[in-house]
């Protein structure tokens, strides 16, 4: 085959591939939500199987808590990973599945905006995060959340599609990335929410549960440069199902240096990891582990 034509070939195949996962995807969707657990346990099954799934999930807890937890605990992790992963992946195709989640100390975040004020929300991808920032908007919460571009680009990932309808299907909105610190700014001097992601990666070493990495700080350096205050968003695992909490707001005025802050919400974000580590939506992919390689996106 001449290379126009094996060209021609590839595109597609391309082409069909997009058309067969577009129609999975679609029923997918139409699953009753009740029958998401289900359909997890069967995916998780096949998931499992995989020694190249479970390498990758032992890798992923490593990372993520493995200096203070036994192997026998990163054992444990193994297998409850892998079901979470199988759960979100079924989730994430349901838009209105937990969007109404259990909330606390979204009237922080409410009063902020009461007082005119600009805020800034930071958050990580942890537990069904984006269900979680839907949620708090139906209570007063709504923000402008910085993204990715191929969350809002047309022919973005399937997956960041599903993930960007589910977070602003109750009024918070998305901008992207490209905009870069313009897009930020101009938020904040129209006293909006803006969120932005903790675990990004960039040129800032710190630790994370004790591992070192290199993250983006931008979201401290604006807050400390416009005396925004940030607030924490984080997804918490309770008895009677997730629940998406808001901290109160830390001042940037009552912190010595724009570390010290950092420090202060780092601690807040490395709690809710600590507690739940297997709803961690690949930590060596959001941060830039100095001492564990970059597993590639698994969606």
């Amino acid at each position: 085959m001449n290379a126009p034509a094996n060209k021609q070939a590839r595109s597609t195949a391309r082409s069909m591939m997009r058309v067969e996962e577009s129609f999975a995807d679609r029923m997918r969707s139409r699953v009753p939500d009740a029958a998401i657990p289900a359909v997890a346990r069967l995916g998780a099954f096949v998931l499992g199987r995989s020694e190249f799934r479970r390498s990758f999930a032992r890798e992923e807890m490593d990372a993520l808590v493995g200096l203070h937890r036994t192997p026998e605990e990163i054992d444990a992790l193994v297998p409850a990973y892998i079901r979470y992963w199988a759960w979100r992946s079924e989730s994430r195709r349901h838009i209105h599945h937990q969007t109404d989640l259990a909330v606390e100390g979204v009237e922080h975040l409410v009063r902020l905006k009461e007082q005119g004020r600009a805020v800034i929300l930071s958050f990580i991808h942890h537990g069904p995060w984006e269900g979680g920032l839907a949620s708090i908007a139906r209570h007063g919460g709504q923000a402008d959340i910085i993204v990715s571009s191929g969350m809002v680009q047309p022919d973005g990932p399937r997956h960041m599609h599903d993930v960007r309808r589910k977070g602003t299907s109750t009024g918070t909105t998305v901008f992207d990335v490209a905009e870069g610190a313009r897009g930020i700014f101009s938020r904040l001097d129209q006293k909006k929410v803006v969120g932005i992601s903790f675990d990004v990666r960039g040129d800032t070493e710190t630790t994370f549960l004790g591992r070192r990495v290199r993250i983006a700080t931008s979201n401290v350096a604006i807050a400390t440069r416009t005396n925004t205050p940030i607030v924490v968003f984080a997804m918490e695992r309770r008895p009677g199902g997730p629940v998406a909490t808001v901290s109160a707001p830390f001042e940037p005025g009552d912190y010595a240096t724009p570390a010290d802050l950092h420090a202060a919400i780092k601690e807040r974000h490395e709690a809710a990891a600590d507690a739940w580590p297997e709803a961690y939506e690949q930590p060596t992919f959001r941060m830039d582990y100095l001492d564990f390689p970059r597993n590639p996106p698994a969606e």
